[in-house]
């Protein structure tokens, strides 16, 4: 649910490398450009708000992370009803052979009350 009153939102990210570590990050604005040292592109702009690293499922390669907003030992609470935040996962990967990292596409979220 986008609802800050419900409190049971849940981002996540599929097409991750099995059992790969990454993290999910969020941010207001949107950008799109080459992320330094990866393989991937940044999506989320402004002043990014990082959440705990959490590990891909083993057989489908899905992420998931469960956003309480009232959590204050993450950036959660700074999401609000009316507000527009926009979501991304980075997560390790191995291109060719060489480890890097990569990206998920970005997703944009209008959250209510």
């Amino acid at each position: 649910s986008q609802s800050i009153a419900v409190n049971t939102f849940v981002v996540g990210a599929t097409g991750v490398p099995a059992a790969q570590f990454g993290l999910f990050f969020f941010g207001p604005d949107q950008t799109d450009v080459p992320l330094v040292g990866s393989e991937g592109r940044l999506c989320v702009g402004g002043t990014l708000n990082r959440l705990p690293i959490v590990q891909a499922d083993p057989l489908f390669g899905t992420a998931v992370y469960d956003l309480d907003f009232t959590d204050v030992t993450t950036s959660a609470p700074l999401i609000t009803g009316g507000s527009t935040w926009n979501f991304q996962f980075w997560f390790r990967d191995n291109v060719g052979g060489m480890p890097t990292s990569n990206t998920t596409n970005g997703l944009s979220v209008v959250f209510e009350n």
